[in-house]
């Protein structure tokens, strides 16, 4: 039993770090400065990138009409209208598919 040892561990808090003056932030600026706002965020308003008159030129460029472009990319005709008038942005499948068989990408 001589490898263990017993003798008792003590911590000292004794060495106190040096206080740093910290700068005074006025509380009245930041409450008023969130009052003004209302509580409310800033909307950040992200461009849309619009999908449907690049189909459509893609699409014209082919000679397709809406029907036999829907047929080949598998899609219904009425999804494919939504599509072109931009009323529903395509999935990543659909887009990376009219990509694909047309031979065309889409300008970002």
């Amino acid at each position: 039993m001589n490898h263990q040892d017993w003798k008792p561990v003590i911590f000292d808090n004794s060495k106190s770090l040096p206080k740093i003056a910290k700068p005074a932030v006025s509380r009245n600026v930041s409450k008023s400065a969130k009052l003004d706002s209302g509580g409310d965020l800033p909307e950040i308003k992200k461009q849309k990138i619009l999908y449907g008159k690049q189909i459509t030129n893609m699409r014209i460029i082919k000679n397709w009409s809406q029907k036999e472009f829907a047929r080949k990319l598998n899609i219904t005709e009425n999804l494919m209208k939504q599509y072109e008038t931009d009323k529903i942005e395509p999935t990543g499948q659909h887009k990376t598919l009219i990509q694909r068989v047309t031979g065309i990408n889409f300008n970002q």
